[in-house]
C-alpha cells in the first residue's frame, strides 16, 4: 500500500501497491475530489457550444452572435462546469500561481476523455498567452495542464497582448483587433483541437480560430476545461 496526499483537499491517498503501478506516478488528486469537480448540471443546453439555455432561449443566442461576427459556429466539448469549486481552483492556479494545480486539472481531463478522443485529431493546439503576461505568471495555464494530459500539443499560434477580457464588455471585446496568429504551416483537411481554460462567451476561441479560416476544409473542435 502506498499512501499520498490530494493537493486539494490534503486528504491521503491510499492505494494498493501492484506490479502495474510500481513504476507509475502517485496520484495527486482524490477521487472525491475529482469527482466534485467533474459535477455537471443537469439542464437544457445548446448543442454546439454547451451553453446552459435560459427558459425560454430556443437558440442559443451565443452561437447566434458568433455566427452572424465570424462566419461559424463553435463545437465545444468540456470537462467541467464552472462552478464554485471549479472557479476557486481555477482562481487560485492563475493568479496566485498555484502550478501544482495544473495536475489536478489534467486529472480531471484523463478520467473524462480516453487517448482515443485525442488520437483523432492531427493538431491539438493551446491557446497561447502573450510574453508579458507569461513574465508575469511565469507558465503558460493551459500548456501546463496539457503536460499532465501527456498527449503530444502543438504551439503554433501567438498572441499579442491584450486586456484581461473579462473587464471589457462583449461589443469592446468585438471591436478589438485579433491578437492571434499563426507562426506555423499546416496540413489541409487537418482536424484541429483548440484547448483554453474557460469557455464563456466564445468569443477568445472563436477569434482563435480566425486564424485557420483560409484553411476551409479544416475541421476544428474545442475542449475547454470549464464551461461557464
Amino acid at each position: 500500500m502506498y499512501h499520498n496526499q490530494c493537493i486539494i483537499c490534503n486528504e491521503r491517498i491510499a492505494d494498493p501497491l501492484t506490479i502495474d503501478n510500481l513504476f507509475s506516478e502517485l496520484d495527486v488528486v482524490c477521487q472525491n475530489c475529482i469527482d466534485k469537480m467533474l459535477m455537471t448540471t443537469e439542464c437544457r443546453r445548446c448543442p454546439k457550444c454547451k451553453k446552459k439555455l435560459e427558459e425560454g432561449e430556443a437558440n442559443c443566442l451565443d452561437c447566434m452572435f458568433i455566427e452572424k461576427h465570424f462566419g461559424f459556429v463553435n463545437n465545444v466539448d468540456y470537462v467541467c462546469d464552472y462552478h464554485e469549486m471549479t472557479a476557486n481552483l481555477i482562481h487560485q492556479y492563475k493568479s496566485n500561481g498555484d502550478i501544482l494545480l495544473a495536475q489536478a486539472f489534467a486529472a480531471c481531463i484523463n478520467a473524462k476523455f480516453n487517448r482515443r478522443y485525442f488520437r483523432q485529431f492531427d493538431y491539438i493546439i493551446p491557446l497561447p498567452i502573450s510574453e508579458e503576461r507569461l513574465k508575469v505568471r511565469g507558465f503558460n495555464h493551459v500548456t501546463e495542464i496539457m503536460k499532465y494530459v501527456k498527449v503530444p500539443y502543438h504551439e503554433i499560434i501567438e498572441t499579442e497582448f491584450r486586456e484581461k477580457q473579462m473587464n471589457l464588455s462583449k461589443t469592446e471585446r468585438m471591436r478589438q483587433e485579433n491578437p492571434f496568429r499563426l507562426n506555423y504551416p499546416i496540413k489541409d483537411n487537418s482536424r484541429i483541437l483548440l484547448v483554453d481554460d474557460i469557455y464563456t462567451t466564445g468569443l477568445t476561441i472563436s477569434h482563435a480560430r480566425s486564424v485557420f479560416l483560409s484553411h476551409k476544409h479544416c475541421e476544428i473542435k474545442v475542449l475547454a476545461f470549464a464551461r461557464a
